[in-house]
């Protein structure tokens, strides 16, 4: 066989080179589970290859087998020896597993939007009346339309990362409710403090302190009335951008003769699809005046 001729260094900088490493990235860690390598329990290395994993399918509900807690992993996160004692599966207890069935596990309680960067795939959406049961990442929506430019979000910022409330703001929805990330609304209710005092003291934010230490319900009727009235703001957005989505016709642009591209674009529309109703939902039960 002859070899491979080797690219040129350029290469590195061409979107095919990007390709071709996030392919084979993608190979490795779709085939990757956590598992206790490393003394520690949080140390990053504490991942292992496991290809025998990629014929166990994911399901978000009744799997038929979880892993089994090594040594390590009973006790504490303190430094321990005993690790690499071997990975054991057990069936679940209310999973009955007949010949010829396919055995699923779940991967994790992920998001749609996780499992479809890690995986490539996404939870099949089950509409239940005006709601479907799914999550929505609006951190990048929250910093342009509460932080960015304004004279205050740098100050404002400073005190949630401090207080580790930065990021990590979603919106939700199951079929029994639909609610802001208690995250989310800790973020806008500093937020719309601040905007009303113009100051990040402590004496001034002290009763924002307050709800989240649980000593006191709410900042005041204003503040909670102008956190609301942004989550509807917010969800307006969502509700067009993703209604757009739809009319603009990119439902029909996949290449119908390419199995793949057609799969990640129902992936990409199911996407689209919980951002729509996952934003109708929460903007009816704020409308409604719902208690979180």
């Amino acid at each position: 066989m002859a070899a491979k001729a080797s690219r040129p260094s350029s290469y590195l900088e061409t979107p095919d080179a990007t390709m071709d490493f996030l392919w084979a990235w993608l190979n490795v860690n779709t085939r990757c589970i956590y598992y206790r390598l490393m003394p520690l329990k949080m140390d990053p290395d504490n991942l292992t290859m496991c290809p025998v994993l990629d014929f166990a399918n994911h399901t978000p509900y009744r799997a038929q087998m979880t892993p089994v807690p090594s040594k390590a992993d009973v006790w504490n996160s303190a430094p321990v020896k005993s690790i690499g004692d071997g990975l054991k599966f057990i069936s679940a207890e209310t999973a009955m597993i007949h010949e010829g069935d396919e055995i699923h596990l779940t991967y994790g309680p992920h998001s749609n939007k996780t499992l479809f960067v890690e995986y490539g795939f996404v939870n099949a959406c089950h509409e239940q009346g005006s709601h479907l049961s799914g999550e929505v990442d609006v951190e990048d929506m929250v910093e342009e339309l509460v932080f960015q430019g304004l004279p205050l979000g740098e100050i404002v910022k400073e005190v949630l990362v401090t207080e580790s409330y930065w990021g990590n703001w979603t919106l939700h929805c199951t079929s029994d409710s639909a609610q802001p990330s208690w995250r989310l609304i800790t973020a806008l209710r500093l937020h719309h403090l601040v905007v009303e005092v113009g100051s990040t003291k402590d004496d001034d934010i002290q009763a924002w302190r307050d709800v989240v230490a649980g000593k006191r319900e709410r900042i005041s009727n204003d503040n909670e009335r102008a956190w609301r009235e942004t989550v509807v703001r917010m969800c307006d957005i969502l509700i067009s951008r993703a209604e757009h989505y739809f009319a603009s016709g990119s439902t029909e642009d996949a290449m119908r003769d390419n199995t793949w591209i057609q799969c990640m674009q129902e992936n990409v529309q199911a996407l689209w699809r919980e951002e729509l109703f996952v934003a109708r939902a929460v903007k009816q039960s704020i409308l409604r005046g719902d208690e979180y």
